[in-house]
């Protein structure tokens, strides 16, 4: 590789690897599977997101925010499906019941 350039992180590779293989796996050359990175190679040369001196501050305020609204969402799901969980463990225990007395 030369000066500038990137790879894709390696499970992107992995999976590149074994899809061109699974094509036609008598012909498969690794060689020729592309694992450059060009989206972070033009990133490089712009620094239109490196430069920026508050990014990481932004992300995770971002990650926050996102964890805040997946809580809540699973909150509210569990409080759904709760009664529905109750009444199917107790549907369970009823048929063990039932089969064990029928033994």
């Amino acid at each position: 590789m030369r000066e500038g350039e990137a790879i894709q992180p390696y499970h992107w590779i992995l999976n590149a690897l074994a899809n061109h293989h699974s094509t036609d796996p008598k012909c498969f050359d690794w060689e020729q599977v592309d694992i450059r990175f060009r989206e972070l190679e033009e990133e490089i040369a712009r620094r239109a997101l490196l430069d920026r001196v508050n990014i990481a501050e932004e992300l995770r305020s971002d990650n926050k925010q996102t964890n805040r609204e997946f809580k809540d969402l699973f909150r509210q799901a569990r409080a759904m499906l709760q009664p529905l969980l109750v009444d199917a463990l107790s549907v369970t225990a009823c048929s063990r019941r039932s089969h064990v007395q029928g033994l």
